[in-house]
This record gives C-alpha cells, sequence and structure tokens, in this order.
C-alpha cells in the first residue's frame, strides 16, 4: 500500500517542479527585462535633464555676458560725452549720468583732470580740490585699501592703454562683495584754458553683484548657482562673484559657495576689457529635482508585477520588441539616407522650438554645423524683425496645424541673412514638429527688384505730366504777358516779343531733352544743357562772332530749378546778345559772352551770365522792363537772389 502511494507522488513531484520552475524562468525573464527598461529609461531622462540644463546654463551665460557689456557701453557712452564736451559741468554730467545711476548699474563716477590724476597714483586723495568731481556727491569718498589700489590700478592702465580705451580692475570690498573700476585716458582740450571734462582721467565704480543679481533676479530658470571667475594663468583662476539660487534659499537648503564637485557644470569664457573671465554656472539639487522626470523606479515595479502576473505575455512582447526594434533600425536608415540627400533645409524641433536634429543642408546654406545647432532655439537664429510673426507661426505650429509658405529672414554664421520659406507640421503624440525651409533669397530679391522698378517708373510717369503741365502754364503766362505789353505799347512786341516767346520755350524744350537723354532721370547736367541754350539763342539773333564760353562744372539740378535756371540764363543771354547786336561791329570787339557757375562755399550754388570787355557807354542790361521783372519774380520763386550791373547778372540760390 506504502508503494502505491508513493508512486503517484514520484510521478506528481516533476510535473510540480516544471509548473513552478517554467513560470519563474519566464519570470525572470520579465524581471530582466523590466531592469533592462528601467535603465533605459533612467539613461533618456538623465539625457533630457543635461540637455535642458545645457540650454537653461547657456541663456544664463549669455544674460550675464550681455549685462557685463551693457555696464561697459554706458561707461564709454558717458567718456564720449565728456570727449566731445567743450565744457561740462557737474550739473551736465548728472545728466548723461542719472540713467546708469538709478538702474544701479554704476555706483557712482568720477573725473579727475590731469593734475588730480597724477597725485592720486602717487599716493594723494582722489578729488583734489579743483581737479575733479564725482557724482553723486558722496558716493566715492575717499577712496581707500582695495577701491582704491584698484582704481590707481585702473588708471595707469588706461594710461598705457591710450585715450578712449576703458579698462577694468575687479577687487573685493571689506563685506566680501566684488566691484569693478573702469578707468578711460579722455584726450587733452586742444586750445589754451581749463575745460572741465576735457582731458584727465573718467572713472566708474560698478558693483558687480548688483549688476548681476538685477539680471539673474527676475529671469527664469531658478535654481542655477552662477559665479564669476578672473582667469590669472593657464589654471588659476579666482572667485569674483556668485550668486545664489533662489530655488534653494526658498525650500530652505540655501547655497553659500560655488560647488568645485557639481555633476552638472557649464563654464563659459569671456574677455571683458582685456581680462579673461569664466562664467560657471551649476545645476542645485533643487533644480534637478524639478527638472527630474517621474523617477523610472515605478517603472520597475510595474514591470516587475506585471512579469510576475503574465511572464508568458512579457515573453511574446519581449520578441516582438525585437522585430519592432530591427523595423524601426531599418526604416531609421532610409530616413538618414534621405535626410542627407535632400536639398532643403530639414530639422525636427521640439515643443519649445529647440532645434532636436538637422541634415548638412545648413551648413551649405547658413553656415551652421548640424550638431552646433543641436538644442539650440530656432527663435535665435531669426532676424528681429521676423521674431514675432515667427512666434505666431510656431504658436500655430503647436496647435496641431501646420504651415506652408511661411517666410522670415534667418541670420548666417558669417553675420549676413538668408530668406527661407517654410513647411511643416507637427505631431501632437510627440510634441515634435517636422520642418522643411527652401532658400528663396534670389526669388525675394528678384521681385523687390521689380517692386521698386514699378514703383520707379510709376512715380517718373506722374513727374513728367506734373512737369509738363507746369511747362506750359509757364508758357500761357509769358504769352499773356508778352501780350498785355504789347496791347500796352511796351517795348517789347513784334518780332521781338517772338524771339523772346520762342528762346523761353527753347529753354524749356532744351531741359526735358537734357533729362531723357541722361542716364540718371532725377537730375540734369548743367553744363551742356546751358551751351546748348545759349548756342541755340546766339545762333537764332542777327548778331555773328561773339564768343561764348560756359564753365559751370558738375554741376547737377533737379528738373524744376534747371528748367527756372533755364529760363533765367536765357533771357540773360539773350539781352547780352541783343545789346552785341546794337552796339555794332566795330564796339563789340573784344566781347565774349560768359556763363560761370558753381556750388557755393556755405551750400547752395551760384549762376553768372556777363559780358567781358563791357563798357558803360554801352546799353544797360537792367532797364527795367519786362525782362527785369520776369527774372525778378523766377528767381523769387526759387528763393534765390539776383543782382544785375551792366555787364551781366549774377544768381545765388539756397541748397
Amino acid at each position: 500500500m506504502s508503494v502505491d502511494h508513493l508512486a503517484p507522488r514520484r510521478s506528481r513531484s516533476p510535473r510540480a517542479a516544471i509548473g513552478i520552475l517554467l513560470p519563474l524562468a519566464f519570470a525572470a525573464g520579465g524581471a530582466a527585462l523590466s531592469v533592462q527598461a528601467f535603465v533605459q529609461a533612467a539613461r533618456r531622462a538623465e539625457s533630457r535633464l543635461q540637455g535642458d540644463f545645457r540650454f537653461d546654463a547657456y541663456q544664463r551665460s549669455e544674460l550675464v555676458r550681455r549685462v557685463l557689456g551693457e555696464s561697459l557701453r554706458e561707461f564709454e557712452s558717458l567718456g564720449n560725452f565728456y570727449a566731445g564736451s567743450e565744457e561740462a559741468t557737474p550739473e551736465e554730467l548728472g545728466t548723461f549720468a542719472r540713467r546708469p545711476l538709478e538702474s544701479g548699474t554704476f555706483v557712482g563716477f568720477a573725473w579727475l583732470g590731469p593734475s588730480a590724476a597724477g597725485e592720486f597714483r602717487e599716493g594723494a586723495a582722489p578729488l583734489a580740490r579743483g581737479g575733479g568731481y564725482s557724482l553723486p556727491a558722496a558716493a566715492l569718498g575717499e577712496l581707500g585699501g582695495a577701491a582704491a589700489a584698484a582704481a590707481r590700478e585702473a588708471i595707469g592702465l588706461a594710461d598705457a592703454a591710450g585715450i578712449g580705451r576703458a579698462v577694468a580692475v575687479p577687487y573685493l570690498r571689506l563685506d566680501g562683495s566684488c566691484s569693478v573700476a573702469l578707468a578711460s585716458s579722455l584726450p587733452a582740450p586742444a586750445g589754451p584754458g581749463p575745460a572741465l571734462g576735457r582731458g584727465g582721467v573718467l572713472l566708474g565704480l560698478v558693483s558687480l553683484e548688483g549688476l548681476i543679481e538685477r539680471a539673474i533676479g527676475s529671469s527664469p530658470p531658478v535654481g542655477l548657482p552662477t559665479s564669476i571667475y578672473e582667469l590669472a594663468g593657464e589654471s588659476e583662476r579666482r572667485l569674483l562673484m556668485f550668486h545664489e539660487p533662489r530655488l534653494d534659499a526658498l525650500l530652505g537648503r540655501p547655497i553659500h559657495a560655488p560647488d568645485p564637485r557639481a555633476r552638472q557644470a557649464y563654464t563659459q569664457e569671456i574677455g571683458y576689457l582685456g581680462r579673461r573671465w569664466a562664467i560657471r554656472v551649476e545645476a542645485s539639487p533643487a533644480y534637478l529635482e524639478r527638472r527630474r522626470e517621474g523617477s523610472p523606479l515605478a517603472l520597475l515595479v510595474l514591470g516587475l508585477a506585471a512579469s510576475a502576473a503574465g511572464s508568458l505575455y512579457v515573453r511574446s512582447l519581449f520578441v516582438g520588441r525585437g522585430a519592432a526594434r530591427t523595423e524601426a533600425a531599418l526604416r531609421s536608415a532610409e530616413l538618414e539616407r534621405y535626410f542627407a540627400l535632400g536639398r532643403d533645409l530639414f530639422c525636427i524641433a521640439d515643443a519649445r522650438g529647440r532645434i532636436r536634429r538637422a541634415n548638412e543642408e545648413w551648413l551649405r546654406c547658413l553656415g551652421y554645423r548640424p550638431e552646433a545647432l543641436l538644442g539650440r532655439p530656432l527663435l535665435s537664429l531669426v532676424r528681429g524683425e521676423d521674431r514675432a510673426a515667427t512666434k505666431e507661426a510656431m504658436r500655430r505650429l503647436a496647435r496641431g496645424g501646420s504651415i506652408d509658405g511661411f517666410l522670415h529672414r534667418l541670420d548666417t554664421a558669417e553675420g549676413g541673412f538668408r530668406w527661407l520659406e517654410w513647411r511643416a507640421a507637427s505631431d501632437r503624440a510627440t510634441g515634435l514638429a517636422y520642418a522643411a525651409a527652401r532658400d528663396v533669397s534670389e526669388r525675394v530679391r528678384t521681385e523687390a527688384l521689380l517692386t521698386a522698378s514699378v514703383r520707379e517708373k510709376e512715380a517718373l510717369l506722374r513727374e513728367i505730366h506734373h512737369r509738363v503741365k507746369n511747362n506750359m502754364q509757364i508758357v500761357s503766362s509769358l504769352v499773356s504777358l508778352e501780350a498785355r505789353m504789347a496791347g500796352c505799347g511796351g517795348a517789347m512786341g513784334g518780332a521781338g516779343s517772338d524771339r523772346r516767346i520762342l528762346g523761353l520755350v527753347r529753354a524749356m524744350s532744351l531741359v526735358h531733352e537734357a533729362l531723357y537723354a541722361s542716364p540718371e532721370l532725377d537730375s540734369v547736367r548743367m553744363a551742356p544743357y546751358l551751351r546748348d541754350l545759349v548756342l541755340s539763342e546766339a545762333s537764332a539773333s542777327p548778331a555773328r562772332g561773339l564768343a561764348i564760353d560756359v564753365q559751370v562744372g558738375e554741376l547737377r539740378l533737379d528738373l524744376e530749378r534747371a528748367t527756372l535756371v533755364g529760363l533765367v540764363a536765357d533771357e540773360l543771354a539773350a539781352g547780352l546778345i541783343r545789346r552785341y547786336a546794337e552796339i555794332g561791329p566795330e564796339l563789340a570787339q573784344g566781347h565774349e559772352l560768359r556763363v560761370g557757375g558753381g556750388e557755393s562755399p556755405g551750400g547752395g550754388c551760384w549762376f553768372e551770365v556777363r559780358d567781358e570787355g563791357f563798357d558803360a557807354a554801352e546799353p544797360d542790361l537792367a532797364d527795367g522792363s519786362l525782362a527785369q521783372a520776369l527774372l525778378d519774380a523766377i528767381v523769387a520763386q526759387m528763393g534765390g537772389e539776383l543782382q544785375v550791373t551792366g555787364s551781366g547778372a549774377r544768381i545765388s540760390l539756397p541748397a
């Protein structure tokens, strides 16, 4: 009986063992997969955390670099005010220095004259009576200790650097904070006598901690301790400033000093007035906790639970996952080929607009290497004028829409820009945006040239109509004037009136001929125009043999003023030619009709028509006739001045 009972037990024991071992084997495989998934998730989370920190640290260091540059520009602008002032009083200095003082960028300014600067370098008080002043009056006081040493060193370096070259010397105050002494040598006055604000040295004190605190205090993100070091050699450096992270103080764990063993740190070297500084940004524990995603440990727990509940399903899922990875790798290789061969600029960006991937076309088109663009905001490459429209397009894309034909400008690595036309769509599941851009700079430039050409021709056509109308009105007015003079028995009637009208009409005709014969359509060269005008008037006169000389240089006038000057010159030349005909060939020996002109020293221009060889016994050009009234009216219309003598006339026109 005992044998009968033992046999079934022996037969069931192996089956039970298999029933236990097999699920345990599958559970162990599922646990291994869960651990693997946990490790991969942790690595991805760490990679994203590092990427976010690099981006935030880059923004922080750029912010610090910018505020340092702004303080230097404010100091240089005040130095330019001093250098350009004939006499700069403390009140005038206060007007220009109020904004940097009120904003807290500068603790104070001081101007030390040449003598005061020399005494200060020798150890005397910096603000000797009559040798300088400071703003505010009690801000600088008697410089002493480290401040005085830094100021003396800065003044010495400024003298060695030369006129207008600013230098900086950092120093530590008694409370442990850091300030920077800026100094710049100013040019001495050119003339005799004292001139406040010229010569000597301009000195300014910048509170480095106050400057950085205002810049960082209101800027996201928080939890990033920031330090500034002065680099003296390859490995030697001196801590100038440390900014505590506000988030750590809020959570009750303030950080009072930089951590040289910080796991996440970013360092950027900058040059500041001939000195090498380093900006170091760390990731505090509070920053890492806020940025860290949900712990991958939950994934491990869920994986183990799923393995225990269904080891067979986990096993089949693992096999399917391997096949999916193989398929994904094949598709990724295909995508890589298309990505590399495209002639457009391809990129993939996240929901915050940071570039996650870019192809080589970015290097060929804009000069940026694809790996240098990773993690960089696309908006930082956009021209300032186009950023508002670009932000709106990115918001529309982030809401799940798409864009097609969006046009804006991107800066190149060499400092220029290119016009790009975009087509993009977003994936709401992953939060990624897929975009392709095409360089259309040549098309935009061609369209702009065509538009400008059409507008120019339209404006020219309107101007031609306007000028023709004005010239017809002038002809009508001249004919009316001559008719009234002839009806009243004036001196100029009959054939003389006809010749005068023909001469004035010829003057208006020749100016249009000179305009359309010139490659420039907005101005008239006066030398050939006046030469043709005077020769035409001489050929229509009975007088022969009169020598004519035109010397006006390369002077140019617009169409309206050229027409009016031509009318005046024609009337004056006609009068001189008539007088030449009246005095007879014997008395006309030695006469020469000379037309001159050029630019006036004080601006504007002048023209002169005169008779070389004029004799006071000959008829006078200024006869008080219609010609005199016409000349006065035309010159008055141009705002000029007319001087008429017996030998000719001179016109002076304002600029």
